[in-house]
């Protein structure tokens, strides 16, 4: 009996010294697994704001100069100043929702903190007289948690370069992003072009604010930007020339530069973030990026195309109605297409990229007829501006503009906004 119990035990430590192992195996797989790429979206960020699903951050500036940051929270609709003090009136430093960084062009969230990013040092600086002259300095990211505090430098490029003004890409705790250096060209009397002397694609960390160079992206025949970002890859998609149009800017043959400029194809990349692998593709269709599992979206004329990258063969996807204009974003698995008449907008349609089917989305705002205004995602709703009040003014011109009054600001979930119901969570906006 002593025997059988001796060696039922000697089983079960076999066994669970297995497991243990079995499981040491799993978690170390765990670690070593490295998270998707994030994408933060440039027609996000153009509006000066950002948002994660708790709630969303913008800048606004005031007719005094100053600039202050204002905070909406998803959860009670309420749109603050992002301070906590009681009676403060958010003139100094001493408040949170002050900023007082110079020339803050972008600002986003990621994880636990915020991030403003100056895509040029150029700031304006008043003199004694009244007037503003420019001053140069080197443009700066800063960085703070996000109720305000513990603001600090995180890094500050050398002089004569620039933030590219575009997407970016996140790696758990670094950025990847595009910087850049121009050079100013006279075309005639008092008319100058700026053209890219210098391009390259930088990993900076968010903890220390280390910058490293990862990639070249332009060489004189080629420049490209980040497009899109899926699993650890980033797309990347720019235009290829077949000769320098360096020479004929030399030659001051600024015709025949754009000549070159009209004749490039379009490029796309996709890089493997952590081996640096890619795959090249050129093309002479000329199509914005609208990227969806290793094909790109597009218009032309009164159809939605698709092109492969990896037979890099198009396709029609889309018969639309002829003789109008129209302008395609991707959301999800979805498409949103704007139809335009003469500039002046018709109606959206919207359609599922899995199962292709046309029907019109009747989300607008009252007079002007426009579409709602995405200024945010979050995981499963848009935060969006769905209705403004104003009315028409006669501008120094002598023309017609609508003058808005007061907007409405609203919460909607993704599939209620698709599914064209109305069920908008009113967010009350320091108008």
């Amino acid at each position: 009996m002593r025997k059988v119990i001796f060696i039922l035990c000697c089983f079960l430590l076999v066994a669970c010294q297995k497991q243990e192992i079995k499981n040491k195996k799993e978690t170390n797989s765990k670690t070593t697994q490295k998270e998707n790429l994030v994408l933060k979206e440039w027609k996000y960020l153009s509006e000066e704001g950002d948002g994660n699903d708790d709630g969303y951050y913008r800048l606004v500036h005031n007719d005094d100069g100053e600039t202050h940051l204002l905070y909406t929270d998803y959860s009670t609709g309420q749109e603050i100043y992002l301070c906590n003090k009681p009676e403060c009136k958010h003139k100094d430093e001493s408040c949170t929702s002050y900023v007082p960084f110079g020339n803050i062009s972008e600002l986003f969230v990621y994880k636990d903190h915020l991030y403003f990013l100056e895509l040029t040092g150029e700031v304006m600086q008043l003199s004694g007289n009244g007037f503003a002259s420019p001053m140069k300095s080197s443009p700066h990211i800063y960085q703070m948690d996000l109720d305000g505090q513990n603001r600090k430098e995180l890094c500050q490029l050398e002089e004569g370069y620039q933030f590219e003004a575009g997407n970016i890409a996140f790696d758990g705790n670094d950025m990847y992003l595009s910087i850049s250096k121009s050079d100013s060209v006279e075309t005639g009397k008092n008319a100058h072009m700026q053209v890219t002397t210098q391009k390259e694609l930088f990993k900076i960390n968010l903890e220390s604010g280390q910058m490293k160079k990862v990639m070249d992206l332009y060489d004189g025949l080629s420049e490209k930007d980040i497009a899109a970002v899926e699993g650890r890859k980033l797309i990347l998609s720019g235009y290829c020339c077949q000769e320098d149009p360096q020479k004929y800017l030399d030659k001051k043959d600024f015709s025949g530069y754009d000549r070159i400029m009209e004749e490039s194809q379009s490029l796309y990349e996709i890089v493997n973030i952590d081996t640096l692998q890619k795959r090249v593709m050129k093309t002479k269709e000329a199509m914005p990026c609208n990227y969806y599992q290793n094909k790109i979206y597009y218009t032309d004329k009164n159809y939605v195309y698709c092109f492969d990258l990896t037979t890099k063969k198009k396709s029609q996807f889309l018969c639309l109605d002829k003789g109008y204009e129209y302008s395609l974003d991707i959301y999800g698995h979805r498409f949103l297409i704007n139809q335009w008449k003469d500039d002046k907008f018709q109606k959206t349609l919207i359609s599922s990229i899995d199962k292709p089917k046309i029907k019109e989305l009747k989300q607008y705002t009252r007079v002007p007829k426009e579409p709602v205004n995405i200024i945010s995602m979050t995981s499963d709703k848009f935060f969006v501006l769905y209705d403004r009040e104003g009315g028409y003014e006669k501008t120094w011109a002598g023309t017609m503009q609508y003058e808005t009054k007061k907007e409405y600001k609203g919460l909607i979930s993704i599939d209620d906004f698709f599914n064209n119901k109305k069920n908008y969570k009113k967010v009350s906006i320091i108008q």
